[in-house]
Order: C-alpha cells, then sequence, then structure tokens
C-alpha cells in the first residue's frame, strides 16, 4: 500500500509544470528519468535529493515534496532494509545523507520565507552533522541558521552564527562556504548603515565565486554592491552592478535573483525620480515574487509599491499595499521591511491629513528601528567580530608557535644527530688508532 501511495505521488510529480527549464539545466531531465526508473534504494534517495537541489528556484514546493520523499525512503522506521544495515561506515552514509536532505529541506522552506520550518530542518541536520562530527555540514549548517535570524532581523544572533560557519569553512579550506558567509556578513553589515564593511566583505566574497566560477554567487554578490551603491546615490554604479547581477540570474533561470535584482533597479530608479519606470520594475519584481511564493520579496516590493504610489498621489493603492506589505513583514517576522513599510503608512497619513494614525505608525517605526539599531545591538555586533578575530589571530600565533617549536624539535634533533656522529667518529678514530698501535707493537 506505502509503494502504491509513493508511485502515486511521484508520478503526479511529472504533471507539475518544470519543462520551461530544461534547455537551461539539461541535468534535470536524466534526474527525472533516473528517479522513475531508480529501485528504491540508496540510488533513488540521491537522485530524489538532487532533482528537489535542481529545481529549488524553478520550483521550491516540488523541490520539498521531493526533499520529504526522499527523508521517508531512508529512514529506518518507513524501510526495513535501511535498518538492517550492519556495517558502521555505511550506517554512517545513511546519517550523512539524510542530514544532508535535511539541511536542504531548510533551505527549500527558507526559500518560500518558511522560516519556522526552515529552521527545524535546519537544526536537525546541524544535530545529525555533530553526531557524525562532519565539519563541512556543521559549518554549512551554522552558516543556514544564521540566514534565518539574518532575514528575521535579529544581527547580532545571525553574526554569531556567521562568524562561527567562517572560522570553521577557513580551517577546512572550504572556499565556497567562505565566498557563501562573507557575502552574508556583508549584509549585515550594509543592514547596520556600515557600508565600507559591507562592501569590504562583498568584493572579497565576489573574488571567491569568481575564482570558482560560481555564477549564482557572483550574481549575488554583484547585486549586493549595486544596493550599497543605491544606499550611497551613486545610481550610474549601482545600475551597472543591478543589470550584470540581472543578466546572470537570467542566464541560471534563478527566478528568485531575477525578482530581487529586478526589484534593485527599481529601487534606483525610485531614488531617480523616476516614478513611471521605477513602478514597471516594481510590479515585474511582485510578480515573479508571487509566482515563486517569496513572502519576504512580496512583502518588499508591496512596500515599494506602496511609498511610489504615495509619490504619484495614488493614496487609496498607496494604504493597500502598505497595509498587505506589513500583514507579511509580520507574519515571517521581518523585522526591517516592518520598520520601513511602517514608516512609510505614518508618511502616507501625514501626506494625507490623517495626524493621529501618522504619529501610531511612527511611534511604531521608531521602536522597531530602536531594537534593530539599539546600543546594545551594536555591542553585540562589535563583539562578534572581535572574538571572531581574536580566535583567528589566536589560531595564527598558536600555529606559529606550534611551526617555532617543530622547528626547535628538528633543531635539537640535528643537534643530537651531530653529536651521536662526532662521538662516533671519535670512537671509530680511538678503534682504528688502538688498532694501528698494535700492530706496531707486533711489528716491534
Amino acid at each position: 500500500m506505502k509503494k502504491l501511495i509513493f508511485h502515486i505521488i511521484l508520478n503526479a510529480l511529472f504533471l507539475i509544470p518544470v519543462s520551461f527549464c530544461f534547455s537551461q539545466n539539461r541535468n534535470i531531465d536524466s534526474l527525472l528519468t533516473l528517479v522513475k526508473s531508480d529501485k528504491t534504494d540508496t540510488n533513488k534517495v540521491k537522485h530524489l535529493n538532487d532533482l528537489a537541489w535542481a529545481l529549488m528556484y524553478q520550483n521550491p514546493d516540488t523541490a520539498i515534496i521531493l526533499g520529504n520523499l526522499a527523508l521517508k525512503i531512508i529512514s529506518p522506521v518507513q524501510t526495513p532494509e535501511f535498518a538492517s544495515i550492519k556495517e558502521e561506515s555505511e550506517d554512517r552514509r545513511i546519517r550523512l545523507i539524510r542530514a544532508n536532505i535535511s539541511a536542504n529541506l531548510g533551505s527549500f522552506y527558507y526559500l518560500k520565507t518558511d522560516y519556522f520550518n526552515a529552521l527545524n530542518y535546519y537544526q536537525k541536520g546541524l544535530k545529525l552533522d555533530e553526531g557524525l562530527k562532519n565539519k563541512k555540514g556543521i559549518a554549512k549548517d551554522l552558516g543556514n541558521i544564521g540566514n534565518v535570524f539574518k532575514d528575521q532581523g535579529d544581527y547580532p544572533k545571525a553574526l554569531g552564527y556567521y562568524f562561527e560557519a567562517l572560522k570553521m569553512a577557513e580551517e577546512l579550506g572550504y572556499k565556497q562556504l567562505i565566498a557563501n558567509t562573507r557575502c552574508n556578513i556583508g549584509i549585515v553589515y550594509r543592514h547596520q548603515g556600515d557600508y565600507p564593511k559591507a562592501l569590504n566583505y562583498y568584493f572579497k566574497s565576489l573574488e571567491i565565486a569568481e575564482e570558482l566560477g560560481n555564477l549564482s554567487g557572483i550574481a549575488k554578490n554583484l547585486g549586493n554592491i549595486g544596493v550599497v551603491y543605491t544606499e550611497q546615490n551613486n545610481f550610474p554604479k549601482a545600475l551597472e552592478y543591478d543589470f550584470k547581477a540581472l543578466e546572470i540570474a537570467e542566464e541560471l533561470g534563478d527566478k528568485n535573483g531575477i525578482a530581487r535584482q529586478i526589484g534593485n533597479i527599481g529601487t534606483v530608479y525610485n531614488s531617480q525620480n523616476d516614478f513611471t519606470k521605477a513602478l514597471e520594475y516594481g510590479f515585474k519584481a511582485l510578480k515573479i515574487a508571487q509566482e515563486i511564493g517569496d513572502k519576504n520579496l512580496i512583502a518588499i516590493n508591496l512596500g515599494n509599491i506602496g511609498l511610489l504610489s504615495i509619490k504619484t498621489g495614488k493614496f487609496i493603492e498607496a494604504e493597500r499595499y502598505l497595509k498587505k506589505a506589513i500583514a507579511l513583514d509580520d507574519s515571517i517576522g521581518v523585522i526591517d521591511g516592518l520598520k520601513d513599510d511602517e514608516e512609510y503608512l505614518s508618511q502616507l497619513y501625514d501626506t494625507t491629513g490623517r495626524y493621529k494614525l501618522a504619529l501610531i505608525h511612527y511611534k511604531k517605526a521608531i521602536a522597531l528601528k530602536d531594537t534593530i539599531f539599539s546600543q546594545e545591538n551594536k555591542k553585540q555586533l562589535i563583539r562578534k567580530e572581535m572574538n571572531y578575530e581574536f580566535d583567528k589571530k589566536e589560531a595564527a600565533t598558536k600555529a606559529e608557535h606550534d611551526k617555532e617549536i617543530a622547528v626547535a624539535v628538528a633543531e635539537k634533533k640535528k643537534q643530537q644527530i651531530i653529536i651521536w656522529s662526532v662521538i662516533a667518529g671519535l670512537l671509530l678514530v680511538i678503534v682504528f688508532a688502538s688498532f694501528v698501535f698494535r700492530s706496531l707493537r707486533i711489528t716491534r
């Protein structure tokens, strides 16, 4: 019965429209074929997991279904053939696969802005990886958990996870994760208004992404650099980076990335008071965000369109968009977005003479701003970075000290060898001299 249900679900997946991305990723086609023909074993689990990962940006809902199927197949409770495995090495392999699927499911839910489920699966993956002492997996899990807290505006907590992940990634020489984590640390500093630090981390991340040929990482960093230039009012440079990022996202078929870059371009035009173009890009970004179900992106674009509607005198539409954005921000716990949208709504009520409402929402915006930019938060951010830098220097000092000890030990051994060589040489000379002396005595 369970096998029948599994095949019904699996066959239903082939009816989901994902063919639009086949020309960009032929691998999906072959994975679909393999999943259909595989027996219920680790091969099917691997191919389901790979297929889910390949589809995550185009269709995160399908990715979640596939990931859950893979998890059910590999669970010892569901399938006795996995539970009967005796060899410890094989059991470790199964647990590593389960940890990887859990972490991937966290990423699929993260793309849908379902932070509760994302955090739940990331923590499950972390627990499994820690039990296996899988340092690479642990580092990835820590970075992913940091992403959830970053999106929810808990920057000190996010930075704590990021620096922990970065430290481990650097120890492992895991360049991909080093690049990703540096990029995310840059985002935290940008939200705090520390643009020099943000750019420093973005450019370091971009350098590694280019070295690895990671187009997704390149696009993300280019887009983030563009955002900083927008906030610094360097609009020509901002558009240059944004359009480069958009081109790569389109090449990859990354709908999430496309929506973000289109939204960023709209923000540049808004800053330049070109409201017609800004609204055009804003509605394009909103449409894609709604297609992929990214609540965070939907809220961002609703807020942007609401602000543009105030500027163009469309006050009724502005109120509708902003209230929708606030409701979404509140439901997913995005404090930064909520702060901006409360501020825009206060501005709307002030413009339309509803001063009592303007004051209420202004106070809400100020309270949220204080939460994000509080002195305690800033102190915590500084502490996190100082701890990371201290640990890094301490590790470098320890490595240098260990090197010095190793050199001293080697030198000592060398000296001992020389001393024993000299002693051996002297003994040989004495023996030889004794032999000569004895020979001379016999001769006499």
